[in-house]
């Protein structure tokens, strides 16, 4: 049979190496690779194994140079009573090898152990599911009505004032901006919490940090077709917008496209993406004082880390969280680097095009 042949590959798995062996230590018997205390001293593989047979069989060997010869690598086959006699020299122990029947009974407790862990870790996963379901069950009217108004709010074509193109650049954006922070206004005003502060706080959660602007660029990368590096614009009617043919800042848009890319990695829906935008705009350090705040920006991430591990079909769904919790500070950190570019009158035109 050819050497290449498939059928008779087979792969050799390195021995597990111990952390309190030095790098590079020796077998004290032959001076090959040490892989860890074996009967009470350090040797390789070789040495260990051999040990173990001559103990198991009551193994004896005879020496034909007066139990003289030197061991090492090269020469530990050549004479097996002078190898022997080295292992016991430097303190390997008879006593700690297991016979055969001792051996099984060995192998049968940690096959045991290893399906009763595997046993755990399945009733663990049911119990966490269990935990998640009720979780959600919970919080599904707050979701639903997050949902519905991220939807109808948010996830929709901007709604721009029809003088839009008739207007100089520094209407244009004072337009924009108040567009955007009253569809994010109107969307907080979903939660009950945020419809019960008064004026003044609505305002500073809406205005007075830059929550409004993360909501929205999270919805732009979601519509991003990585594949052509173009927006889907909401209402069908309208073309395909290219990423080449914005005139705004190129490492912006880069980045947006390289966050776009990240993110649909994660396969927000709809009732994920109403929940993280609500815990843009609803943070605690707006307004310490208020336990109501602080309750529901609890209940937020709650729902969005149930929802997160149990709506997907991929693997590893409890990778997600913290893969979000890693996008959402590259988003973040986007906003923070360019958050003057939703100010300048002269992207005012072509931001609206990014956001419509």
């Amino acid at each position: 049979m050819s050497p290449t042949n498939p059928g008779r590959a087979r792969s050799r798995v390195a021995p597990y190496i111990p952390s309190y062996l030095e790098e590079g230590q020796k077998c004290v018997v032959c001076g090959d690779e040490a892989t860890g205390l074996h009967y009470r001293a350090i040797t390789c593989e070789g040495c260990k194994g051999f040990f173990r047979r001559t103990a198991q069989k009551h193994m004896e060997y005879n020496c034909k140079e007066n139990e003289q010869c030197i061991i090492s690598k090269s020469t530990r086959n050549m004479c097996q009573r002078c190898r022997f006699l080295k292992c016991l020299d430097n303190g390997m122990t008879m006593d700690l090898v297991l016979s055969e029947p001792e051996r099984y009974a060995k192998r049968a407790l940690i096959l045991k152990n290893r399906q009763r862990k595997e046993l755990e870790k399945i009733q663990a996963k049911v119990r966490q599911r269990t935990t998640a379901r009720l979780v959600l069950e919970s919080h599904r009217k707050m979701i639903n009505e997050l949902t519905s108004a991220y939807c109808s709010r948010v996830d929709m074509p901007l709604k721009l004032s029809p003088e839009f193109d008739r207007m100089d650049s520094s209407e244009q954006i004072t337009s924009l901006v108040a567009t955007l922070l009253s569809n994010a206004f109107n969307f907080a005003l979903s939660m009950e919490v945020f419809r019960e502060l008064n004026e003044v706080d609505q305002k500073q959660v809406i205005i007075g940090r830059t929550g409004w602007l993360e909501l929205y660029l999270l919805h732009v990368v979601h519509q991003i077709d990585i594949e052509d590096g173009c927006l889907v614009p909401m209402d069908k009617n309208q073309p395909r917008v290219h990423f080449s043919d914005l005139e705004l800042n190129r490492d912006f848009l880069n980045a947006l496209l390289a966050l776009a890319e990240s993110f649909q990695k994660l396969q927000l829906d709809n009732a994920q993406l109403a929940l993280l935008s609500a815990t843009f705009l609803i943070q605690p350090e707006y307004l310490p004082q208020n336990e109501s705040i602080v309750s529901l920006h609890d209940r937020l991430w709650e729902a969005l880390h149930c929802l997160l591990e149990q709506n997907y079909n991929g693997e590893s769904p409890s990778r997600r969280w913290p893969m979000l919790h890693v996008q959402l500070a590259r988003l973040r950190s986007l906003v923070r680097r360019y958050d003057t570019i939703f100010f300048n009158k002269n992207d005012a035109r072509e931001l609206a095009r990014l956001l419509s």
